[in-house]
C-alpha cells in the first residue's frame, strides 16, 4: 500500500503544480495582452491630440491669412471704384462659402413641428424652405447655429436629423441674410410654400429683421 500510495500521491502533486503553471500562464499573457491594449489606445488618443493641435493651429493661421488679405483688398479700393466693386464681390463670395461670420439685413424664421409629426417629414419641409430661401437670392443662411453652404444637407440618419453632421432638433431657427422684404413677400405668398406648410398644422413664425448674425461654416471655427 505505503508503494502504491507514493506514486499516486506523486501524481497528484503534478497534476497540482500543472494546473498553478497553467493559470500562471493564463494570466501572464491577459496581462500582457490588456498591456498591449492600453499602449495602443494611448498611442490613439496621443495622435488625435496631435491632430487636433494642428488642425488649431492652421485654422488659425487661415483666420489670420483671411484678416490680412481682407486689409489688402479694402486699401486697393480707397482710390478705385472698380476696385471697390470686385472688393465687394468678392466679400460676397466669401461669404456664401461660409468661411467667415457675417450679419445684416434679414429673416428669422421658426418652424415649429406638430406632435406626432414624422421626422422625414420635418426634414423635408425645411429643405423645401431652403430651396425656397436659396431662390430668393439669400446671402448666407443657417438652422439652429448651423451655417448652411453649396455641400451642406439636411439629412435624415436613424431618425435623426442632422446637417454639417449635427443633429438638431425642434422647434427649428432658420436664420437668413438678405433682403428681408424680398425673402418675406416670397415665403407668404397666397398658395405658397409656407401657406402649404402651415395648412397641415406646423407652426411658422417669419420676423424681419435689421441685423442677424451668421456663423462661419463650422468646420471654419476653431476648436
Amino acid at each position: 500500500m505505503k508503494k502504491l500510495g507514493t506514486p499516486i500521491i506523486f501524481g497528484i502533486l503534478c497534476l497540482i503544480l500543472s494546473l498553478a503553471i497553467t493559470v500562471q500562464l493564463r494570466v501572464t499573457n491577459t496581462s500582457e495582452s490588456t498591456s498591449s491594449k492600453t499602449r495602443s489606445i494611448d498611442k490613439l488618443k496621443d495622435q488625435i491630440l496631435a491632430l487636433n493641435d494642428e488642425n488649431n493651429k492652421l485654422t488659425a493661421k487661415l483666420q489670420n491669412t483671411s484678416n490680412d488679405l481682407q486689409k489688402v483688398r479694402d486699401e486697393a479700393a480707397e482710390n478705385d471704384s472698380s476696385s471697390i466693386e470686385k472688393s465687394d464681390l468678392i466679400k460676397k463670395y466669401i461669404a456664401v462659402i461660409g468661411y467667415t461670420d457675417v450679419s445684416g439685413e434679414g429673416v428669422s424664421i421658426k418652424y415649429t413641428p406638430t406632435k406626432n409629426q414624422y421626422k422625414a417629414d420635418i426634414a423635408k419641409d425645411l429643405r423645401d424652405i431652403i430651396n425656397e430661401l436659396k431662390n430668393a437670392g439669400i446671402e448666407a443662411i443657417s438652422i439652429n447655429g448651423q451655417r448652411m453652404i453649396n455641400t451642406s444637407a439636411i439629412e435624415m440618419v436613424k431618425n435623426k436629423i442632422e446637417i454639417n453632421n449635427i443633429e438638431i432638433t425642434a422647434p427649428y431657427t432658420i436664420n437668413v441674410i438678405g433682403n428681408s422684404e424680398i425673402i418675406t413677400s416670397g415665403l407668404v405668398r397666397p398658395g405658397g410654400l409656407v401657406e402649404n406648410i402651415r395648412n397641415t398644422g406646423v407652426k411658422i413664425d417669419i420676423e424681419m429683421k435689421d441685423n442677424v448674425k451668421i456663423n462661419k461654416f463650422s468646420e471654419y471655427t476653431s476648436k
